[in-house]
């Protein structure tokens, strides 16, 4: 059976690189209701709840930046977080890089991470996740996903084929016992 590891620091130098090149749109005052909208949906995440009374900007928050007012990629690996990933982070649609691993989230991923059709890294590596959702299939710029060392079980979604950008899927270290041949097929891998 082929490997599926593929983490390397090249790559995740080439993926950093193409997270912070991607043209992101200027916000504007016509934002100004999806801005606040972005950073509700932060907040009741609960992730940073120690940090919205003392700096009401969102962009300033820790592990988050922001390109024109907007939230583009978030890294709270190793911070401690528990529990479950919220529904709220769908909401946050310009997202191109998503790390959360080294943390004690558990559950699912909820169905509305596939709203971010913008994300182009996904690590929810180290934690304590047990499946995957098939929206995951509407991420078509998803590059590298890395679900390493969490309680996955069974079969993968074979949705996951049809991410014809991915580059890096690691899987490695769960309980899967069949890998559908739409991604043994995928020829990114």
């Amino acid at each position: 059976m082929k490997s599926y590891c593929y983490t390397s620091i090249p790559t995740f130098f080439l993926l950093s690189v193409i997270v912070i090149t991607s043209g992101i749109t200027r916000a504007t005052s016509d934002d100004s209701q999806w801005l606040a909208a972005e950073a509700k949906a932060l907040r009741e995440t609960g992730w940073w709840s120690n940090y919205r009374r003392r700096v009401g900007d969102h962009c300033k928050w820790p592990g988050i930046r922001c390109k024109a007012g907007s939230v583009v990629e978030i890294d709270l690996s190793g911070h401690g977080l528990i529990g479950s990933i919220t529904p709220q982070i769908g909401a946050l649609s310009k997202l191109r890089y998503l790390n959360l691993s080294l943390n004690s989230l558990t559950g699912e991923l909820p169905s509305s991470i596939g709203n971010l059709t913008q994300l182009a890294v996904l690590d929810v590596s180290h934690n304590y996740i047990h499946s995957i959702p098939l929206a995951i299939q509407k991420m078509e710029n998803l590059v590298s996903l890395n679900f390493s060392m969490n309680s996955l079980s069974g079969k993968l979604p074979s949705s996951i084929g049809n991410l014809t950008q991915l580059a890096v899927l690691d899987v490695s270290h769960n309980y899967i016992h069949s890998i559908p041949l739409a991604i043994q097929k995928m020829e990114n891998l």
